[in-house]
Protein backbone atom coordinates (compact mmCIF):
# COMPACT_ATOMS: atom_id res chain seq x y z
CA UNK A 1 0.00 0.00 0.00
CA UNK A 2 1.03 3.59 -0.52
CA UNK A 3 0.69 6.22 2.16
CA UNK A 4 1.99 9.76 2.09
CA UNK A 5 3.30 9.32 5.63
CA UNK A 6 5.58 6.48 4.44
CA UNK A 7 7.59 8.79 2.20
CA UNK A 8 7.62 11.92 4.37
CA UNK A 9 10.21 12.61 7.03
CA UNK A 10 9.06 12.07 10.57
CA UNK A 11 9.39 14.80 13.13
CA UNK A 12 9.54 14.57 16.91
CA UNK A 13 6.66 16.43 18.51
CA UNK A 14 8.72 17.86 21.35
CA UNK A 15 10.65 17.07 24.48
CA UNK A 16 8.07 16.34 27.18
CA UNK A 17 10.70 16.33 29.95
CA UNK A 18 11.88 19.82 28.97
CA UNK A 19 8.29 21.05 28.76
CA UNK A 20 7.35 19.66 32.18
CA UNK A 21 10.54 21.02 33.74
CA UNK A 22 9.86 24.56 32.52
CA UNK A 23 6.23 24.24 33.58
CA UNK A 24 7.27 23.39 37.16
CA UNK A 25 10.17 25.83 37.42
CA UNK A 26 8.44 28.95 38.75
CA UNK A 27 5.40 29.85 40.84
CA UNK A 28 3.04 30.98 38.03
CA UNK A 29 2.46 28.20 35.47
CA UNK A 30 1.26 28.61 31.88
CA UNK A 31 -0.05 26.08 29.38
CA UNK A 32 -1.97 26.61 26.15
CA UNK A 33 -3.06 24.72 23.06
CA UNK A 34 -3.13 25.79 19.41
CA UNK A 35 -6.73 25.45 18.27
CA UNK A 36 -7.15 22.74 15.59
CA UNK A 37 -3.49 23.12 14.68
CA UNK A 38 -3.25 20.20 12.26
CA UNK A 39 -6.68 20.68 10.73
CA UNK A 40 -5.54 24.14 9.57
CA UNK A 41 -2.92 22.59 7.27
CA UNK A 42 -4.48 22.24 3.80
CA UNK A 43 -3.15 19.52 1.46
CA UNK A 44 -2.89 19.66 -2.33
CA UNK A 45 -5.35 17.89 -4.66
CA UNK A 46 -3.10 14.88 -5.34
CA UNK A 47 -2.54 14.29 -1.63
CA UNK A 48 -6.25 14.79 -0.97
CA UNK A 49 -7.00 11.86 -3.30
CA UNK A 50 -4.62 9.68 -1.29
CA UNK A 51 -6.27 10.56 2.02
CA UNK A 52 -9.64 8.90 1.65
CA UNK A 53 -11.93 8.41 4.60
CA UNK A 54 -14.44 5.60 4.15
CA UNK A 55 -17.76 5.58 6.00
CA UNK A 56 -20.87 3.42 5.93
CA UNK A 57 -24.34 4.70 6.70
CA UNK A 58 -25.81 3.10 9.84
CA UNK A 59 -28.66 1.69 7.70
CA UNK A 60 -26.15 -0.11 5.46
CA UNK A 61 -25.75 -3.12 7.79
CA UNK A 62 -24.26 -5.27 5.03
CA UNK A 63 -21.71 -2.57 4.27
CA UNK A 64 -22.33 -2.59 0.50
CA UNK A 65 -22.50 1.15 -0.12
CA UNK A 66 -19.40 2.90 1.18
CA UNK A 67 -19.21 6.66 1.17
CA UNK A 68 -15.79 8.10 0.36
CA UNK A 69 -14.65 11.43 1.75
CA UNK A 70 -11.57 13.30 0.66
CA UNK A 71 -9.53 14.64 3.55
CA UNK A 72 -8.36 18.08 2.54
CA UNK A 73 -6.43 18.76 5.74
CA UNK A 74 -3.76 17.13 7.83
CA UNK A 75 -4.59 15.59 11.18
CA UNK A 76 -2.84 14.77 14.45
CA UNK A 77 -0.63 11.73 13.91
CA UNK A 78 0.38 12.65 10.37
CA UNK A 79 4.18 12.76 10.59
CA UNK A 80 4.49 15.56 8.07
CA UNK A 81 1.85 17.64 9.91
CA UNK A 82 4.04 17.77 12.99
CA UNK A 83 7.00 18.90 10.86
CA UNK A 84 4.92 21.62 9.17
CA UNK A 85 3.62 22.90 12.52
CA UNK A 86 7.12 22.93 14.02
CA UNK A 87 8.46 24.92 11.05
CA UNK A 88 5.56 27.38 11.28
CA UNK A 89 6.15 27.80 15.00
CA UNK A 90 9.87 28.49 14.58
CA UNK A 91 9.87 30.50 11.34
CA UNK A 92 6.57 32.38 11.45
CA UNK A 93 5.05 32.53 14.95
CA UNK A 94 8.21 33.04 17.03
CA UNK A 95 9.39 36.14 15.09
CA UNK A 96 5.96 37.72 15.69
CA UNK A 97 6.35 37.46 19.47
CA UNK A 98 7.40 40.76 21.10
CA UNK A 99 9.22 39.20 24.05
CA UNK A 100 12.22 36.88 24.02
CA UNK A 101 10.60 34.67 26.66
CA UNK A 102 7.54 34.17 24.42
CA UNK A 103 9.80 33.26 21.47
CA UNK A 104 11.62 30.75 23.67
CA UNK A 105 8.34 29.09 24.67
CA UNK A 106 7.25 28.83 21.02
CA UNK A 107 10.61 27.45 19.85
CA UNK A 108 11.73 25.20 22.70
CA UNK A 109 8.87 24.64 25.13
CA UNK A 110 6.31 23.22 22.73
CA UNK A 111 5.02 19.67 22.74
CA UNK A 112 3.10 19.11 19.51
CA UNK A 113 0.51 21.90 19.51
CA UNK A 114 0.81 22.61 23.25
CA UNK A 115 2.98 25.10 25.11
CA UNK A 116 4.10 25.08 28.73
CA UNK A 117 6.10 27.48 30.82
CA UNK A 118 6.13 29.21 34.17
CA UNK A 119 6.97 32.66 35.44
CA UNK A 120 8.26 34.34 38.57
CA UNK A 121 5.52 36.99 38.55
CA UNK A 122 1.86 37.26 37.60
CA UNK A 123 2.72 40.32 35.53
CA UNK A 124 5.15 38.35 33.36
CA UNK A 125 2.57 35.57 32.99
CA UNK A 126 -0.02 38.10 31.76
CA UNK A 127 2.40 39.76 29.32
CA UNK A 128 3.52 36.47 27.81
CA UNK A 129 -0.03 35.12 27.60
CA UNK A 130 -1.16 38.22 25.67
CA UNK A 131 1.95 38.13 23.47
CA UNK A 132 1.45 34.45 22.62
CA UNK A 133 -2.24 34.97 21.84
CA UNK A 134 -1.48 37.96 19.57
CA UNK A 135 1.33 36.22 17.65
CA UNK A 136 -0.72 33.08 17.02
CA UNK A 137 -3.89 34.97 16.05
CA UNK A 138 -1.89 37.02 13.53
CA UNK A 139 -1.13 33.90 11.47
CA UNK A 140 -4.47 32.11 11.85
CA UNK A 141 -3.35 29.71 14.59
CA UNK A 142 -5.35 30.99 17.56
CA UNK A 143 -4.67 29.63 21.02
CA UNK A 144 -7.42 27.99 23.02
CA UNK A 145 -7.51 26.66 26.53
CA UNK A 146 -4.85 28.77 28.22
CA UNK A 147 -4.58 27.24 31.69
CA UNK A 148 -2.87 28.32 34.85
CA UNK A 149 -3.32 28.02 38.59
CA UNK A 150 -6.19 29.66 40.43
CA UNK A 151 -3.63 31.83 42.23
CA UNK A 152 -2.19 33.10 38.94
CA UNK A 153 -5.50 33.91 37.28
CA UNK A 154 -8.58 33.71 39.54
CA UNK A 155 -11.66 32.22 37.92
CA UNK A 156 -9.70 29.90 35.66
CA UNK A 157 -11.83 27.07 34.28
CA UNK A 158 -11.07 23.38 34.14
CA UNK A 159 -11.60 20.68 31.54
CA UNK A 160 -14.59 18.38 31.74
CA UNK A 161 -14.13 14.99 33.35
CA UNK A 162 -11.75 16.08 36.09
CA UNK A 163 -12.61 17.57 39.47
CA UNK A 164 -12.59 21.35 39.79
CA UNK A 165 -9.00 22.57 39.94
CA UNK A 166 -7.47 19.61 38.08
CA UNK A 167 -6.09 19.53 34.52
CA UNK A 168 -4.71 16.64 32.45
CA UNK A 169 -1.58 17.19 30.34
CA UNK A 170 1.29 15.15 28.90
CA UNK A 171 0.51 12.04 30.94
CA UNK A 172 0.15 13.93 34.21
CA UNK A 173 -2.66 15.37 36.31
CA UNK A 174 -2.02 18.95 37.42
CA UNK A 175 -3.67 20.02 40.66
CA UNK A 176 -4.03 23.74 39.98
CA UNK A 177 -4.92 24.45 43.61
CA UNK A 178 -1.69 23.05 45.06
CA UNK A 179 0.29 23.48 41.81
CA UNK A 180 1.49 19.85 41.93
CA UNK A 181 1.96 17.37 39.08
CA UNK A 182 1.27 13.67 39.58
CA UNK A 183 1.38 10.83 37.05
CA UNK A 184 -1.85 9.48 35.64
CA UNK A 185 -2.83 5.97 36.70
CA UNK A 186 -1.45 4.33 33.56
CA UNK A 187 2.00 5.79 34.27
CA UNK A 188 2.23 4.43 37.82
CA UNK A 189 4.51 1.42 38.04
CA UNK A 190 2.69 -1.38 39.83
CA UNK A 191 4.52 -4.18 41.53
CA UNK A 192 4.06 -7.61 39.98
CA UNK A 193 5.09 -9.42 43.17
Amino acid sequence: TYALENVCPSNPIGDSFNVQTHFSLHKYPYTSDVSKAYLRIIVDDVTKNLRLFIWYDEDDVEMRHPVFYLRSTMDFGDGVASAILTIAQKKIVAPLCRFAISRRIVVSQAYADNYCGSFKTQEMYALVKADMEQAHAAVGLPLKDTWTSEETEPGVTTRLGLPEGFFQMLGFIWNMITNMLSPQDYLVLKSIW
